[in-house]
């Protein structure tokens, strides 16, 4: 009899190993299931590594990449992997799961993505007060992407050029443009020309074209442009850089809600700094080139001054309406609500 207690007493013991021995075992497959299943999305940017527009977005992918639990970056390159103008079509396919572009890029999908670009406000102005809802909205409907959020906003648009003007007048000046700027540069009689920014150098250098505008800050210093173009027009033009991070919606949507959560996170948390950044300190590229003589001002007359903003701001709305005739008006009323409240 105390042989079979004993006999029992020592299997209870063993079983009691073996379920200890199975946990484990379960715990650490689990980890390492885990580990193997970590989620890659691939990335490609509308602009070249070394481009300030890639600033913030290389600390996204460099956050993600080291502290991530759930995903990982796979970033594939920029402009010489995916063309700028079809950045939009490869990540609506799902060729790419992630691309940091801009509107400008891809006016002929979505035209009224441009009214993203015509005020001043922050990421988390425009969260706070539903223009980035509406502008995921839109994208979603038109493209089939989800707008993620911007790592690239805050800088205006400056007018570069060949030969000095004195007044508010384009006319008969071929200007190398994206989408965003071609209204305002038709109103003052300019000709607009879409050239990619690897090839604006050549064409500034040649004179195909008399001169450019482009973001007032990255770019221009680091794709050396202000070797080819000597003036820079006083007051900068009143638009905003906008690029926002799309995702293809399929590949968004039927991510894990923690794989989802922990990239968002990381974009709200550099969205505002980037703002700040670019609006602040980004622009110091262009005072660089001013100070080392590279660029001269010219500094319009009051009245030509004006006449500049304001055909930039009524040029640019006037193309965003006509384009889009119902989320248009919504843009711009958003817009509108947005400046009227930083005025406060």
């Amino acid at each position: 009899m105390n042989f079979r207690k004993e006999k029992f007493h020592n299997c209870k013991i063993v079983f009691s190993y073996f379920i200890i021995l199975l946990l484990f075992l379960t715990i650490s497959i689990s980890k390492a299931v885990s580990i193997e299943k970590k989620v890659t999305l691939t990335l490609a940017s509308g602009w070249s590594r070394h481009d300030l527009g890639n600033f913030w977005l290389d600390k996204f992918i460099d956050r993600i990449n080291k502290e991530g639990k759930t995903v990982k970056i796979d970033y594939k390159g920029g402009p010489e992997v995916v063309p700028v103008f079809e950045g939009l079509t490869y990540v609506s396919k799902g060729t790419i799961d992630l691309w940091h572009g801009t509107p400008p890029y891809y006016t002929g999908h979505i035209p009224v993505a441009l009214g993203a670009l015509y005020f001043s406000a922050s990421q988390e102005e425009m969260r706070k007060f539903g223009f980035w809802d509406l502008f995921d909205k839109v994208h979603r409907e038109k493209a089939g992407v989800t707008a993620l959020g911007q790592l690239w906003r805050g800088d205006p648009f400056g007018c570069f050029l060949k030969k000095p003007i004195e007044k508010a007048d384009l006319k008969g000046l071929k200007i190398r443009t994206t989408p965003i700027m071609n209204p305002f540069v038709e109103a003052l009689g300019g000709i607009p020309m879409s050239i990619p920014p690897a090839e604006t150098y050549t064409a500034l250098e040649r004179g195909i074209v008399d001169g450019l505008m482009y973001p007032y800050g990255p770019g221009l210093i680091e794709q050396r442009w202000h070797e080819v173009v000597q003036y820079v027009i006083h007051p900068v033009i009143p638009w905003e850089t906008c690029a926002p991070l799309l995702a293809n919606v399929k590949r968004w949507d039927s991510l894990p809600k923690e794989v989802k959560d922990e990239i968002l996170k990381v974009i709200l948390e550099l969205e505002s700094q980037a703002y700040v950044w670019y609006k602040n300190e980004a622009v110091k590229r262009i005072d660089w080139a001013i100070n080392q003589g590279f660029l001269k001002v010219i500094k319009l007359s009051p009245p030509e001054a004006e006449k500049w903003v304001t055909v930039a701001k009524e040029a640019s709305w006037n193309f965003v309406l006509k384009r889009d005739e119902f989320y248009g008006p919504k843009f711009r009323d958003l817009a509108r609500k947005i400046e009227e409240m930083r005025k406060k």
